[in-house]
């Protein structure tokens, strides 16, 4: 290389260099001592509890299975990268607040700073690929759409979305619904069973609506005939006598018609419809047992925040518990891979022997 060639990628060099101290995030230093300012800027990341151990022993953090939520304060984002600083327990202690309140404004503050997107992966190889060459493969987002990408929106550590507390609420939305899917022809009073054979999917365009799909189960065990216990029975008898009064729902679903959950007008029963309920009913009972705990001087025994889906959740424990055939509880639930049976019977095995362990350990003596 001669000296000008030299000289002239130098300057090159130099340039760019000049270019991304440009491009860098930007951030008032004297902020980072304002805890009412750098709130604002809270982040959650989850990271493997097991491999930082170490760092975790220098940050406040919250277990999550096996994982752990870590807090950080987002800088600021440009086109060159995200600035970010890990909050420490050092940084707690000259804030002079608790690691729950730390917590309890992540919970609130990171949602919006590092909103959850959740897309079909049809749409994320379409943005990944460009418009045009997405346009030429005929990749871009789809109805029936099989998987989905859940993340943020600069994709830089998305996992801490699955701390987000209505994450579960939206994903579900996404992936539609098999009890607001079901038609009074899916129900078999006669024998007491429930025929799943589809879902319900509802696409949110924006806060003001949306639009349905059905989805057809991809493998045989999303297809499966579901025994219904009396109360489920008693349920179902009771709303649809209750619908030959009021009326049944109207609303046809790209040729499926005669769903079971309807709302007053007729329309379908749409999933955030479901959780905004739950989620009435829970506030309106931790208000509730807040008041009368303050009367009687005691700790309010107050409700999570749960959605439709931890029911089901809850529903598949309980089987876990009381059922020693795996293969009967992975058909009842719909699990294509067993393995997810498993996972969960496993937890709750563990849980029940901690429990038999608990119940006989005053009852037996060795002399």
């Amino acid at each position: 290389m001669d000296f000008d060639t030299f000289k002239e990628e130098l300057a090159k060099g130099v340039q760019e260099r000049l270019e991304a101290l440009d491009n860098r995030p930007g951030f008032d230093q004297n902020a980072i001592q304002d805890y009412s300012v750098m709130k604002t800027k809270l982040s959650m990341e989850v990271v493997s509890a097991e491999r930082n151990a170490q760092l975790l022993e220098t940050v406040p953090h919250k277990n999550m299975e096996d994982m752990a939520i870590v807090y950080r304060f987002v800088l600021d984002t440009v086109e060159a990268g995200r600035g970010s600083i890990l909050v420490t327990n050092k940084m707690l202690d000259n804030y002079g607040i608790t690691a729950e309140q730390l917590h309890n404004d992540a919970m609130e503050i990171a949602p919006e700073v590092r909103p959850a997107v959740i897309k079909g992966m049809s749409e994320v190889l379409a943005d990944m690929m460009g418009a045009e060459q997405a346009q030429a493969l005929g990749l871009g987002p789809v109805a029936d759409e099989p998987i989905f990408v859940a993340t943020v929106e600069d994709q830089a550590q998305g996992a801490g979305i699955l701390a987000y507390q209505n994450f579960m609420d939206e994903a579900a939305e996404k992936l539609g619904g098999e009890c607001l899917g079901l038609r009074w022809e899916d129900l078999d009073f006669e024998n007491r069973t429930i025929d799943v054979n589809h879902n319900l999917v509802h696409r949110r365009v924006d806060e003001e609506g949306g639009t349905l799909h059905i989805n057809t189960p991809k493998t045989k065990a999303g297809c499966r005939t579901v025994p219904m216990i009396q109360q489920v029975y008693d349920a179902f008898l009771e709303e649809y006598q209750l619908q030959q009064l009021t009326g049944f729902c109207t609303q046809e679903v790209e040729g499926y018609s005669g769903f079971v959950f309807a709302s007053s007008n007729g329309t379908v029963t749409l999933p955030v419809e479901v959780n905004r309920a739950i989620h009435s009913l829970i506030d309106d009972y931790n208000e509730e047992e807040k008041a009368n705990a303050r009367k009687e001087g005691r700790n309010a025994l107050i409700l999570p925040r749960i959605s439709a889906h931890h029911l089901r959740h809850t529903f598949c424990t309980r089987l876990c518990e009381t059922e020693t055939n795996v293969k009967v509880i992975q058909t009842i639930m719909g699990h294509k891979d067993i393995q997810t049976t498993l996972d969960i019977y496993a937890d709750c095995t563990e849980e029940k022997k901690k429990e038999v362990i608990h119940n006989i350990e005053d009852k037996i003596f060795i002399l």
